[in-house]
């Protein structure tokens, strides 16, 4: 199986949600959505990835800043974008004090708002005010092995380009993540193909809405670990040499490393 994206089917159904295969979406009744995956038109879904079992919540929504504001995204500058903060308490005013002034005026009121909203969704999910705030645009391909996050939660959405890929938890050979098991220096394909056992159960994120991934690390409540939930295998969509371009917002606790963002 190559790592090329299979063409996707288009479904109108909450907000366009995108399979990579011709087949019903996960959100129609007959199809149910995984048990490990919590999805919703709400945004206080994405608490639900603080529980134990889930490690994927999806905040389904339609846009940012109404529909006004899709054109903006659209025509997003040229130069690239690559913001990476440490913020000690979120609160209304973060994403202002973020973005550059270079900015189109009327991008940057919503890329704010918008950055003030789900810092703050992600302190109260988490109970965490020291937080880590990346946005970062590219037209290649940052993290197309499927991978785990190094982290206990982490909240992504994506403002242009395709979103992330995620797989079911079922269809993932965990032992193979990083590589393990296989040769010395084996190709992106071949780590792949060794960690997806049913590349029709790959699931793509649809532009706009926000998902809280639940990494390796332990969630941490009033000091001890809530459960030994899975991590969300998952990668960045391969667009090297397609010409399209992402923007991704990332919010996560501060404090450490946390490598790719997906």
């Amino acid at each position: 199986m190559s790592d090329a994206v299979p063409n996707s089917l288009s479904l109108p159904l909450l907000g366009g949600l995108r399979r990579l295969m011709p087949v019903p979406s996960m959100l129609e009744p007959q199809t149910p959505v995984p048990a490990h995956v919590a999805v919703s038109r709400t945004s206080r879904v994405l608490a639900r990835a603080m529980r134990p079992g889930i490690n994927l919540a999806i905040w389904l929504r339609d846009g940012v800043g109404g529909e006004t504001a899709r054109p903006l995204f659209d025509a997003l500058p040229a130069e690239r974008i690559g913001i990476d903060e440490h913020v000690h308490r979120v609160g209304r005013g973060v994403g202002a004090a973020l973005l550059p002034q270079t900015m189109p005026a009327a991008l940057r009121a919503v890329l704010a708002a918008d950055i003030d909203r789900l810092a703050l969704a992600y302190a109260r999910a988490t109970g965490k005010q020291d937080v880590r705030i990346k946005l970062n645009s590219c037209d290649g391909d940052e993290c197309r092995i499927f991978h785990v996050d190094h982290i206990d939660i982490r909240f992504i959405t994506t403002y242009t380009g395709p979103g992330t890929d995620w797989l079911e938890n079922d269809a993932a050979r965990r032992e193979h993540l990083g590589g393990r098991g296989l040769s010395r220096k084996p190709t992106v394909d071949a780590i792949n193909n060794a960690i997806v056992s049913d590349w029709t159960r790959i699931h793509r994120l649809p532009r706009f809405a926000v998902a809280a991934f639940r990494g390796s690390r332990p969630t941490i409540v009033s000091g001890k670990p809530v459960d030994e939930t899975l991590a969300i295998v998952h990668r960045s969509p391969p667009i090297a040499g397609t010409g399209i371009r992402r923007l991704r917002l990332v919010v996560e606790g501060a404090g450490h490393d946390s490598g790719c963002s997906a």
